[in-house]
């Protein structure tokens, strides 16, 4: 089984990560923001041995950070300038609640936390025979919010999916901490003690802006939870946090697990992933496609004008 990725350009796919072991697996692959480097889930086996591995998309240069068990995150990401890492945390139904083997273990061995994660490469060096060798090291940890509070649940829940600001100085996060309904959160980091709501009614999958001038989010555009609309709210974050009224800037997103857009570096164009009907029908099977909004900017301006 391969892990590819594709271009835009239309060029030729690319393996990334071929399995080389039964029962590996891999999933929630990210870029770096610099697009340099693709990140990823890695288990060697199944809820064995744990990392988050990575490859330099010019070089095929790989890298494998481990972490203990506790620190598996159903998601990652990456600062800006990609010294520092943070994890989601997994609840009592993941991957590291179980052995290898499928077996509960006692206590499960899931952390609820968001945490930090400064990475310390092994700094020995190997001959380098038959073609480049993994480098490895290990994630050195830091909690940074407590989620025991926190639905992680599949069927009723939702994944944190924690983000940096581009200049490292904010995380934003989603729970469902203080109710049943999940909001989108920001706290500082370090962190002060300090934490902002942001949303009122559901938020869910936020991302900064690359700028960090606006936040993003997805509400609920139907009664349901299938599609959703994608939000923007502007803040600003020097000499504290402060944030305006969100606006809808596109109005059918696919719910799926995970964060189902992203913005270029310019912040002038969304991926989205939506459905291809105006609404799902009763039984929420609306077609997923791929949708690019260009623009979006100057179509926000002339809805809002300043």
């Amino acid at each position: 089984m391969l892990f590819r990725s594709l271009r835009t350009d239309g060029g030729a796919p690319r393996a990334l990560h071929t399995r080389t072991m039964n029962m590996e697996i891999w999933g929630h692959e990210f870029f770096g923001q610099d697009g340099r480097w693709v990140w990823f889930d890695l288990q060697t086996p199944r809820s064995g041995s744990f990392w988050l591995a990575g490859v330099e998309l010019a070089t095929g240069r790989r890298t494998w950070y481990g972490l203990r068990r506790e620190e598996w995150s159903v998601h990652y990401n990456v600062s800006a300038d990609g010294k520092l890492f943070a994890g989601d945390g997994g609840g009592p139904g993941s991957v590291a609640a179980y052995g290898a083997d499928g077996e509960r273990l006692d206590p499960p061995g899931n952390g609820q936390w968001i945490y930090l994660f400064r990475p310390a490469p092994v700094r020995g060096r190997s001959p380098q025979e038959n073609g480049q060798l993994i480098e490895t090291g290990v994630l050195k940890s830091e909690r940074l919010v407590d989620m025991a509070a926190h639905d992680y649940s599949k069927d009723r829940g939702v994944e944190p999916n924690v983000t940096f600001t581009p200049d490292g100085r904010w995380i934003a996060y989603e729970s469902s901490e203080s109710a049943s309904l999940s909001q989108v959160f920001v706290q500082p980091f370090p962190p002060t003690g300090a934490k902002y709501q942001v949303t009122v009614n559901v938020g869910m999958a936020p991302r900064w802006s690359p700028d960090g001038h606006q936040l993003y989010y997805l509400e609920p555009y139907t009664g349901g939870a299938v599609v959703m609309r994608l939000m923007s709210v502007d803040v600003r974050t020097d000499g504290g946090f402060t944030f305006a009224n969100p606006l809808s800037i596109f109005d059918r997103v696919r719910n799926l697990n995970g964060r189902p857009y992203d913005v270029t570096p310019d912040g002038k164009q969304f991926l989205v992933i939506a459905p291809l009907n105006a609404a799902p029908d009763a039984a929420g099977s609306a077609t997923p496609e791929i949708r690019v909004t260009l623009n979006w900017f100057d179509e926000l301006k002339q809805r809002v004008p300043r």
